[in-house]
């Protein structure tokens, strides 16, 4: 069994997307996932699974969204395992640690278009925003020394420079997630 988290795609943001986190939950449990429960209200998934392909499981997902909301939503799923090697792979581990909710980490959906990383060099180099951003394998780290909140660079702009879809949580959700699925399987290993 292997233990996951599902990152959703723009739910509950700006007025957009809504789905109510117990259906979100019920809709996962519909597909016969286990111990499943959800982190805030932006659309995060825990639960276990006796499949380990994560691509196909989350085509299964993102197929039974689409059928009980009536609307897409992209999903970045990653094992526990998965989600250590983003934590562990972490190139600015003294900002986060000085402000984690600047530190943003794009989970990639798909493989980014090859010119993406220039692309996104680009974007870093033409801004006057102080800001610095890290590629490794499906995620993208993003630290805004100034702060999200006024940034031109946000998520949906990086993804577009990418050409793939991605959902972006900060440092602090990250690692909260983390402590959630530690729980986990210690309470599976119980």
């Amino acid at each position: 069994m292997t233990t996951y988290v599902a990152f959703f795609r723009a739910l509950n943001v700006g007025g957009r997307g809504m789905v109510s986190m117990p259906a979100l939950k019920a809709m996962h449990e519909s597909l016969g996932l286990r111990a499943v429960s959800t982190y805030i209200q932006t659309g995060n998934v825990l639960f276990s699974a006796d499949e380990s392909d994560a691509r196909m499981l989350a085509c299964q997902i993102e197929e039974r969204f689409l059928q009980e909301f009536g609307f897409a939503s992209r999903v970045a799923l990653r094992s526990a395992a998965d989600l250590e090697e983003v934590i562990a792979a972490n190139p600015f581990p003294s900002e986060a640690e000085q402000a984690p909710e600047r530190l943003v980490v794009l989970f990639l959906v798909a493989t980014p278009m090859a010119e993406g990383a220039s692309a996104l060099r680009r974007l870093a180099a033409a801004g006057s925003e102080k800001l610095q951003l890290s590629a490794r394998g499906q995620e993208l780290y993003i630290w805004y020394a100034n702060g999200i909140g006024r940034s031109k660079l946000t998520p949906a702009v990086l993804e577009r420079a990418l050409g793939c879809p991605a959902t972006g949580r900060n440092w602090k959700t990250v690692l909260q997630i983390r402590r959630l699925l530690q729980q986990r399987q210690k309470g599976e290993q119980a």
